[in-house]
């Protein structure tokens, strides 16, 4: 268990000793996209701060499976948080001061020159383009903290809300079991403990208009900007539309706790989960991690800003999926195609 006071980052480096090293986030400067991994609150230690980012890792590995499983980290690098303990509570949070410090010394610098000036619009969001979130729980609303101060931050540089509106359409968050809104355009997996949002989306019918890519507890649904309420949520700061998945049974009838990652973590081999709903989630945010990743490569290879898929693109890819759960099927489709 952790006894920092601050949050502590750290990098997956499969030469690193237990293949995690800890990082500053004001001496790191990335030469290339970066995936962002922020856990639970229980997140206390390096041990489970990294093994968020290896799920990641292995997720990764239907994008990359053709140079080999360890080429992952060729093409991005993959950081993680751990949280610092509250008090005599064995859970974190973020504080103003991990806030700023992600702020001011990761995402500013992101939209900066050698020279410490802001760089022309487009090329801010080719930049941005190349961070993408993989959030669990708690880490969902301090990704959403972090948002409200960088969108605070570049108001007081002097962007317009229209292009602070545009920058942060740049990024692209996956989130497993929050209820909570968010202030980017979040892939939202949500579980059976979120009773509130499951049992309105249920019980009053929103999954209705995709009963066709139902899944015995799978459902998708598009939730539109603008709506008054998201899945019985109210989501008034909500900025932008999402993709909810509706997800339960990963435990094959089992009453036990579905609130927990683990279960849809894959090993190195990606054998398929023991439960057909866990094993159909867990490609699916795989598909969507490997489709956010792609869109950071091709920005970081293109000179201009690449914008990212459309959300009914990706709701068109995760209803083939939920077709069809093997992951060869997965891994064999071609970059681009």
């Amino acid at each position: 268990m952790n006894d920092i006071n601050r949050v502590c980052w750290g990098k997956r480096d499969l030469k690193a000793n237990r293949h995690w090293q800890i990082l500053s986030l004001k001496d790191y400067n990335p030469n290339k996209p970066i995936v962002v991994c922020i856990g639970g609150n229980g997140t206390t230690s390096e041990l489970a701060a990294n093994g968020i980012a290896k799920v990641v890792e292995i997720y990764l590995q239907l994008l990359f499976n053709k140079g080999g499983k360890n080429c992952v980290y060729d093409y991005i690098d993959i950081i993680s948080a751990v949280y610092p303990i509250n008090d005599d509570s064995d859970k974190g949070a973020f504080e103003k001061e991990d806030i700023d410090d992600f702020v001011d010394n990761f995402l500013i610098k992101i939209i900066q020159d050698e020279n410490d000036e802001l760089v022309p619009l487009n090329e801010a969001c080719r930049r941005l383009s190349q961070v993408t979130f993989f959030t669990y729980c708690r880490g969902h609303h301090e990704v959403d903290k972090i948002m409200h101060a960088f969108y605070k931050e570049l108001k007081v540089l002097g962007y317009t809300r229209q292009e602070r509106d545009i920058l942060m359409m740049s990024f692209f968050e996956v989130t497993f079991a929050s209820a909570t809104y968010s202030s980017l355009i979040p892939i939202m997996f949500v579980d059976s403990k979120q009773d509130e949002m499951i049992n309105y989306a249920w019980k009053n019918g929103e999954t209705s208009a995709c009963l066709d890519n139902n899944l015995n507890g799978i459902a998708v649904k598009y939730e539109r900007y603008g709506d008054v309420l998201l899945s019985g949520i109210a989501l008034s700061e909500a900025i932008y539309d999402a993709i909810h998945i509706y997800s339960s049974s990963f435990r094959n009838g089992d009453k036990g706790d579905e609130h927990n990652l683990a279960i849809l973590a894959r090993d190195i081999d990606w054998s398929s989960l023991y439960e057909t709903n866990a094993d159909c989630v867990s490609q699916m945010i795989a598909w969507i991690i490997c489709r956010a990743v792609e869109n950071s490569l091709d920005n970081f290879y293109s000179d201009k800003y690449v914008l990212q898929m459309s959300l009914e693109e990706l709701i068109g890819e995760l209803i083939m999926i939920m077709k069809d759960f093997t992951p060869e099927q997965l891994m064999s489709k071609e970059k681009g195609s």
